[in-house]
């Protein structure tokens, strides 16, 4: 019998497949299409939030700010693309769909559509239906005379709660909590975690990042909305 020892770990990745389980992505009153949106898109439109660090053991390590501004909007391949302004290189470009919010992630500001857009938010889901964003490969290393295991990590997002009231800097808010999970197959490890909370035709409100990289699961970083701007 062997023990796992992640000495370390990276993600080969291997395909992108998107399955819904569940009965389907069905709004709930909360969530009409037509007229609620998860993150609302307009030039202008700017977000800022505090932002905070943490280690293994619940210690601050970081206090800063990160914000989100929509900069520019053009039309690219038919499709109205949003523009933030995160740093000088990299950058990205959101837009709807009629399954939620996607967008394309590039860098030194050479925007190419070729490649795979990512859907950043699946809208409207149903609460606890899961989708499968995608699946990728870890190596582990054994403490049995080197040998490696090559697991599968699949990502998936769950609507963990609809109606969720929570209070951040810039006010209190009613919101959706995503759940985003990365889970190894073979030890149902969950290797990384992500809740994030949206309130519609907010945007994002609260969000808090979670690692097992050398430790249990912990709390790694996160970001409370100080302030926005809607246009």
């Amino acid at each position: 019998m062997y023990k796992a020892v992640f000495i370390s770990w990276h993600y080969l990745l291997a395909s992108m497949v998107l399955v819904t389980v569940s009965t389907g992505c069905q709004s709930n009153s909360a969530s009409n299409p037509a007229s609620n949106v998860i993150m609302p898109l307009a030039s202008g439109n700017e977000w800022i939030y505090v932002a905070e660090g943490f280690d293994s053991k619940g210690n601050l390590i970081h206090n800063g700010q990160d914000t989100t501004k929509i900069v520019s909007v053009s039309a690219v391949n038919g499709e109205t693309m949003y523009f933030d302004a995160d740093s000088p290189l990299f950058r990205h470009a959101y837009f709807y769909r009629r399954d939620g919010l996607w967008s394309y992630s590039y860098e030194f500001e050479k925007l190419d559509t070729s490649g795979s857009a990512t859907l950043l938010l699946p809208f409207p889901m149903s609460l606890d239906s899961v989708i499968i964003f995608g699946t990728a490969f870890r190596l582990v290393n054994l403490d049995t005379g080197g040998s490696i295991r090559m697991d599968t990590v699949i990502t998936t997002i769950t609507v963990k709660n609809n109606n969720l009231p929570i209070s951040v800097p810039a006010g209190s808010f009613v919101c959706i909590l995503y759940r985003q999970d990365d889970t190894d197959t073979f030890t149902h490890e969950v290797l990384k975690r992500r809740d994030s909370y949206y309130a519609l035709n907010v945007g994002l409100v609260y969000e808090e990042d979670f690692s097992s990289f050398l430790a249990p699961l912990y709390l790694q970083t996160s970001l409370s909305l100080r302030s926005y701007t809607l246009h």
